[in-house]
């Protein structure tokens, strides 16, 4: 009787064995069944790599191995198994939907200026709005961009932002001083954010500005949030933050509208109510609001992380520091008055920041969809499919930056880069217009702290955490004094 059950118990062990095995083995091939096209087109074929599990696809491991070092997601997940992966394109199932990553150069390239082809493929239009820059297409794109760029260029409005700028990081490196022990991560958030809604809304109230601040917050978290619009989720709590948010901006625009035109213009939000198109077309207060929401969204976050990695390399690399130092101190006694002119002469300034943005990678891939099926140096992108733009892989690439591991500003004087092999903010004619006013503002903070501070750090061999964006895990905590 006992070796009876023993046998049934052994046979139910087998059959049960047998059935784990069986949905492994179908699920480990649901998404290639589900995803995959049916036909490619004769002479091209589809990336190498795995589409993962259903529903989650790579993204656990995506998220376990790129939080601590982005390069070993490549190596474990593409280089390590496939023999074809010299290409530098692969296919996952990243970020909910089925994805072809691009990480060389060319392609990177390729995809970022083909917009006929490829369409923006994040945020969520509902979180950003609908006549945002990042999200429109075509003609109402290029209109956008002109006049955006047009506002932010404008040489009154930005002499001006420039030096409330200044007054503004003296103020904040003088409260530095008096506390002493400073994490950079937040205060120069705060800063940032401060910067642009002076710089485009004239808002400089300190609880409007508190409270504009919390919802971006806010709102940024539903754009990493899967879109389920129910209370309770995080991206129903984000459009909540995102309407509030409006509100305030709606109120600003309209009370400046109805105040009228200035003789000159004091901040970004004058020019905008005044630029109109080649038609004689104004801007929409919706259009205004889209634009500078995003603006508020990504720009204090590029702005901040610039500085923040800045300030840390910079004192994990005294003899830069030293000569970023003497720049700033010649121009002292060179100064104009005017930083927008002055800023411009500091070329080994400009050699540090190419770096610090090649070295940390704050945007390190973007993404887009597939508009049409594409066929491209012999490799199929499905119509529907995501594209993951990754701008890491170049930076890091040694056959494009010798010793890529090691902070360096002289290799942009000595390195002529050909087209597409730095790109630290995209490439193409989705170029973000707000690139040379986040460059110019985190240029004004280290003329500042170059001349006037002294800062180390707290934990020099702190480790870094990649996502969402790279920081120390301390979040760069320093000893600030003035020189």
């Amino acid at each position: 009787m006992d070796q009876e059950a023993v046998a049934k118990g052994g046979m139910v062990a087998v059959y049960v064995a047998v059935v784990v095995v069986a949905v492994a083995w179908v699920a480990r091939r649901f998404n290639e069944w589900w995803y995959l096209p049916s036909a490619v087109p004769h002479g091209a074929k589809l990336p190498p790599g795995s589409l993962g599990w259903p529903f989650i696809g790579n993204m656990l491991s995506f998220v376990r191995l790129y939080k601590g070092d982005p390069e070993a997601y490549f190596h474990h997940h593409f280089l390590s198994r496939n023999k074809e992966c010299g290409d530098g394109i692969y296919k996952a199932h990243l970020f909910g939907s089925p994805s072809i990553i691009t990480s060389t150069s060319e392609m990177n390239k390729f995809v970022l200026a083909a917009e006929s082809a490829f369409a923006p493929g994040w945020p969520s239009p509902e979180l950003v709005g609908r006549s945002c820059m990042v999200i429109v297409e075509g003609i109402q794109h290029k209109r956008m961009r002109r006049l955006l760029l047009e506002a932010v260029s404008h040489p009154a409005a930005l002499r001006k932002t420039l030096r409330r700028q200044e007054n503004r990081f003296k103020n904040t490196l003088t409260e530095w001083t008096q506390q002493r022990n400073i994490t950079l991560r937040e205060r120069l958030k705060k800063v940032a954010f401060e910067d642009i809604c002076d710089a485009f809304l004239g808002v400089t109230s300190p609880p409007l500005i508190k409270e504009m601040m919390d919802l971006s917050i806010g709102l940024i978290a539903g754009l990493r949030a899967y879109p389920i619009n129910v209370p309770g989720f995080t991206y129903h709590h984000s459009l909540k933050c995102r309407k509030r948010l409006m509100d305030i901006m709606f109120t600003v625009v309209k009370h400046r509208r109805h105040a009228g035109p200035k003789l000159e213009a004091e901040d970004f939000l004058d020019v905008l109510l005044k630029t109109k198109d080649e038609e004689g077309n104004y801007l929409t207060d919706l259009e205004i609001c889209d634009n500078i929401a995003s603006f508020l969204l990504a720009g204090h976050e590029s702005t901040s992380y610039t500085i923040l990695w800045s300030m840390v390399l910079l004192a994990k690399n005294p003899k830069i520091l030293s000569k970023l130092r003497d720049e700033h101190k010649a121009l002292q006694s060179q100064k104009e008055g005017d930083w927008f002119a002055d800023l411009k002469k500091t070329p080994y300034t400009n050699l540090v920041q190419n770096e610090v943005l090649r070295f940390v990678n704050i945007a390190p891939f973007v993404f887009r969809t597939v508009k049409e099926d594409v066929n491209y140096q012999g490799y199929y992108f499905p119509k529907g499919w995501k594209v993951i733009v990754w701008l890491r892989a170049s930076h890091m690439d040694p056959t494009n930056f010798t010793d890529p591991h090691t902070f360096n500003p002289e290799r942009f004087e000595e390195h002529t880069l050909r087209t597409g092999l730095y790109m630290p903010f995209g490439h193409g004619p989705r170029l973000c217009p707000g690139n040379t006013l986040a460059l110019l503002s985190s240029r004004l903070f280290l003329h500042i702290l170059a001349t006037s501070y002294k800062w180390s750090l707290v934990n020099p061999n702190v480790e870094t955490t990649y996502l969402p964006h790279p920081k120390p895990k301390d979040g760069g905590e320093i000893v600030f004094e003035p020189l």
